[in-house]
Formats: C-alpha cells, structure tokens, sequence
C-alpha cells in the first residue's frame, strides 16, 4: 500500500507525549470511530496541487489539510488545539512550522493558515454536544517516487 499523508501526520501527531496524553490514539483520519469519544482528533486532507516548474518537472506537492480538534468544552478544544501547533512548547516542536522528514515524507513547510471554531450538535443518548476547532494548514512535501 503506498503511503498517505493522512497516515503519515497522524504518526507524527501519535509521538506527541502532550497530544496523546489527551486523546490516546483517538487520532483518526476523516471520521471518529463510533466508540471514540473526546477528547479525539481528525485528519484530512482536502486538497493537493502538484506544481511544476518551466520544464515541466514536478516534484513539490502543497497539500491543504484540515486537523479538527475534537472536546466537550471549548476551551478543550483550544487547548487540544494548541497542543497539536505547538507540542506543548512554545516556540514549538509541532505542527505549525514543522519542517522535515515524517515517515516517507519529505515536508518542506506546514503553515496553519486559519482556525474556526465550531459546535458539533449530537443527536444521541447522552445528548451531549461537542467543540472543535477545525485548523487549516497548508503543507509542502516532496512527491514520492
């Protein structure tokens, strides 16, 4: 199976000590599982664009990628959030900024472009709605060959 992205970020994220100390390995990509409860993380990616240069040689991909974190309350939610930018450190060794080698990728850059905050309305037994903060980064990684 060729590698994603997706599992590849949610790696990287799996080694943050300050990260799974919340979630656990409730890091998944697109979906929580139906069992998963917050505090609980999302990865995906939205969008890649292959850039090439005059010659027409590729090889630098951005990719735009949405990390939702997932809590009861939002403040949880922006404290997961910030974890996750910074790993618990400021300057951090996180996501925001990160550059380097992450499983089979080569990242050059990961910006966080924007945050919104949102409400996750459930409809369920408990009847206990969620907070999340969805973060949007745009990440430069060197294609896979």
């Amino acid at each position: 199976m060729e590698p994603t992205l997706e599992a590849a970020l949610r790696a990287m994220l799996s080694s943050f000590t300050a990260v799974t100390d919340l979630v656990g390995d409730r890091i998944r990509p697109d979906i929580l599982d139906i069992d998963d409860d917050p505090q609980a993380i999302l990865v995906k990616v939205e969008s890649e664009t292959i850039h090439s240069d005059l010659d027409g040689k590729g090889g630098l991909i951005t990719a735009s990628v949405i990390v939702d974190a997932i809590a009861y309350t939002r403040l949880e939610s922006r404290n997961l959030e910030q974890l996750i930018r910074t790993n618990g450190t400021d300057p951090g060794t996180g996501l925001q900024g990160y550059a380097g080698q992450v499983g089979s990728f080569q990242i050059d850059g990961c910006t966080l472009a924007r945050r919104v905050p949102y409400l996750l309305e459930r409809q369920s037994d408990e009847d206990r709605d969620w907070y999340g903060i969805a973060s949007y980064y745009e990440i430069d990684y060197r294609e896979i060959t």
